[in-house]
């Protein structure tokens, strides 16, 4: 039954693993959000960067190109439309290969960085040594290790919520009728068991008076 006290002790561990869990995918999930964040940002602020200074080119080249096609032709105005024009022919391709050039690229990096699977682990120092972070790899470092004390969390979930519940008798094709019949007692002895279970686990786990 459940009131035995191996099960309470063996409820009591399943109750401690959940509440080390949780903690651990909290903290993942925190870390997680600051890695893709961060990630996203510096993206982002060199794209900034490379689009200012990539303007400041192509204007300065682009005054250079209408100054000489100007000696070429004669014509400084002309020579400013010929280089408006190389523009205007480029932005139409864009808007023509935009899907290509610039959704898909997007798409996929996008759906790199937000929806990354994780590599397996490797050996590795545990977490709790890495308090400070420095730069991304110390985050992903701490993820991973995380992660892996997540799954031998879950292993213990497993194991511990196993050895707690088992197939009832009255479930199996095969069972004899006196099988069938005691575990029908054993389901309307349950709602006590039930109760002293509980009121066991109230002890166990109740706050204590400072």
């Amino acid at each position: 039954m459940f009131s035995n006290d191996k099960n309470v002790e063996t409820i009591g561990q399943l109750i401690e693993v959940l509440k080390h869990y949780i903690g651990l995918q909290s903290e993942f999930l925190k870390l997680d959000i600051v890695d893709k964040v961060v990630r996203l940002l510096t993206v982002i602020t060199m794209t900034v960067v490379l689009l200012g200074l990539l303007t400041l080119t192509l204007i300065y080249l682009s005054f250079g190109a209408a100054f000489a096609l100007a000696d070429l032709i004669g014509s400084l105005t002309f020579g400013f439309c010929i280089v408006a024009a190389v523009y205007l022919f480029i932005l139409i391709l864009f808007v023509i290969f935009r899907h290509k050039w610039i959704e898909r690229p997007l798409v996929r990096f996008l759906a790199s960085l937000l929806m990354e699977k994780y590599p397996p682990f490797r050996n590795m120092t545990n977490h709790s040594e890495i308090t400070k972070y420095n730069s991304l790899n110390d985050i992903r470092l701490k993820k991973e290790a995380i992660r892996k004390e997540i799954d031998a969390d879950d292993a213990k979930i497993q194991t511990l919520w196993n050895s707690l519940f088992t197939k009832p008798e009255i479930l199996s094709r095969n069972a004899s009728p006196s099988k069938r019949l005691q575990s029908l007692l054993q389901v309307g002895a349950g709602a006590f068991d039930g109760a002293l279970l509980a009121w066991k686990l109230y002890r166990r786990f109740k706050p204590r008076k400072r």
